[in-house]
């Protein structure tokens, strides 16, 4: 969620009770990251946190690297940083609780998110996996638009 999607009003962004963008229902809102961090890698562990998320997904890999770049980030190696307050983030997808410690820099998460992103790689290709994370960052932009009101 950037000021600008609160008319510009930093002040009114940290009032709002609900997030603008497109966070799962029961996901605790984050207001302060370090400046640098991306959600996008939070979300990715938060999955990860709980197999049972992703039980019905045809390819799990590919749903968590879509997950992890779908801002056009981290691809193929994902910027994790030091979070200096780290807070618990918990969250609940389809009845399963999802929690990891915000402070990710000493886990393996982004050299398995490399990982992942090279063996996808061999199974789409190059232009077949930027194809599916263009279609996925498309439909954010446009659902982003649609709850803006500018779509």
């Amino acid at each position: 969620m950037t000021p600008d999607r609160a008319g510009g009003d930093p002040v009114t962004l940290e009032m709002l009770e609900e997030p603008l963008a497109k966070s799962l229902p029961g996901v605790r809102k984050v207001r302060r990251y370090p400046i640098g961090m991306r959600h996008e890698v939070a979300s990715v562990a938060m999955v990860e946190s709980n197999p049972d998320v992703l039980g019905r997904a045809h390819d799990k890999e590919l749903v968590l690297h879509l997950i992890g770049t779908h801002h056009g980030w981290g691809r193929p190696l994902p910027l994790v940083i030091e979070d200096p307050e780290p807070q618990m983030l918990s969250g609940t997808f389809d009845g399963h609780s999802m929690t990891v410690k915000s402070d990710l820099e000493d886990s393996p998460l982004a050299l398995d998110m490399a990982d992942r992103f090279w063996r996808l790689v061999a199974k789409y290709g190059y232009h077949g996996l930027a194809w599916l994370e263009a279609i996925l960052r498309l439909a954010d932009h446009q659902q982003g638009a649609e709850e803006a009101g500018q779509s």
